[in-house]
């Protein structure tokens, strides 16, 4: 397969007031090849949404990448101009975001919001716009359809909003579909069918597929691929059945640890102790370090850098290589 999407060594300030700025993003890698699925997991505040973000140089005013490189289709992002970055948003990577509420405009038709793309990206307009619009949303389970082209936002369902998003980001018929807590805001049974209807979609139109969540339990249904993101850096990276059977970063094994489905049917839910630290008080050493039951001196003066420490599979932890980082 091709490489469709390369990150390395993603770096992202934002400010915070009075001159001052803080990497909220520093040392994220992962990449992406057609067709595959890869799913990003971390807790909040690890750096999963603004990372899926820079992919497309969609941060906020306030957000700058000062260092590492992100290719896109052969695109360098980060030099692209604005007429090659309206190429790639929409036409190469559809972004569905966490909030269809938010993403959707309220004063706009679902039908115009869907048929919009596919005449930024492909020209079509008018009649065969709406046509095109009609046959998506069908497809994604919205029928008749016809009822779902003349809604406004507000008259649909959560997870009709969610699927009225998702055939915005298809109509430009891109390459790659980016899907931010797809399925955060709903119930078991419209996870379920969304989930089904996702796996339709990428082998009917060949897409690959970030998917960032919280949930492993998701991720390990559907994902070829996980990265996976602590305190703005990668920590472990690799095929989602060996980073799940045997997970080499503490930080994935406490997450699995704590994932709802290892608990048992009486006992309390594990929990992984303290938070993530905030950008301005990430430790000098291992990001982990104060929360890892495993570290020790070093991991507390030096940070580890990212290794590949077996065929695929890379980690950024003492307690399999020695590297110390450098850039990121």
């Amino acid at each position: 397969m091709s490489r469709l999407v390369d990150v390395r060594s993603l770096a992202v300030e934002v400010a915070a007031g009075n001159g001052v700025r803080h990497r909220v993003v520093d040392g994220v890698s992962f990449a992406v090849d057609e067709g595959e699925t890869l799913g990003v997991v971390g807790e909040s505040g690890c750096g999963k949404t603004i990372s899926t973000m820079a992919l497309l140089r969609l941060l906020p005013d306030s957000a700058r990448v000062v260092r590492g490189v992100v290719s896109v289709a052969g695109v360098d992002v980060l030099a692209a101009g604005e007429d090659e970055l309206i190429r790639l948003r929409g036409g190469v990577v559809g972004m569905v975001f966490q909030d269809p509420s938010q993403a959707l405009d309220p004063v706009r038709t679902v039908g115009a919001q869907v048929a919009e793309a596919a005449f930024l990206h492909r020209g079509v307009r008018g009649r065969e716009a709406l046509r095109e619009a009609a046959l998506l949303l069908e497809e994604l389970g919205l029928t008749p359809p016809e009822p779902f082209l003349r809604a406004y936002p507000h008259q649909l369902s959560g997870g009709q909003k969610q699927r009225a998003l998702l055939a915005t980001a298809l109509s430009g018929r891109p390459r790659l579909l980016v899907a931010d807590e797809l399925t955060s805001a709903l119930d078991s049974v419209a996870r379920a069918q969304l989930v089904e209807l996702l796996g339709g979609l990428r082998a009917r139109r060949g897409l690959a597929l970030v998917a960032i969540s919280h949930d492993l339990a998701l991720v390990a249904s559907i994902a070829g691929r996980v990265v996976v993101l602590y305190a703005g850096e990668t920590v472990e990276t690799g095929p989602a059945r060996d980073v799940f059977a045997e997970p080499l970063h503490p930080y994935t094994v406490a997450l699995l640890a704590a994932a709802p489905r290892a608990a048992g049917p009486t006992g309390p839910l594990p929990s992984i102790p303290g938070i993530v630290p905030r950008p301005s008080e990430w430790p000098s050493g291992c990001r982990f370090a104060p929360r890892c039951a495993r570290a020790f001196d070093r991991c507390r003066v030096a940070r580890p850098a990212l290794v590949e420490v077996r065929p695929d599979r890379s980690v950024r932890c003492f307690l399999h290589a020695d590297d110390e980082a450098r850039d990121g």
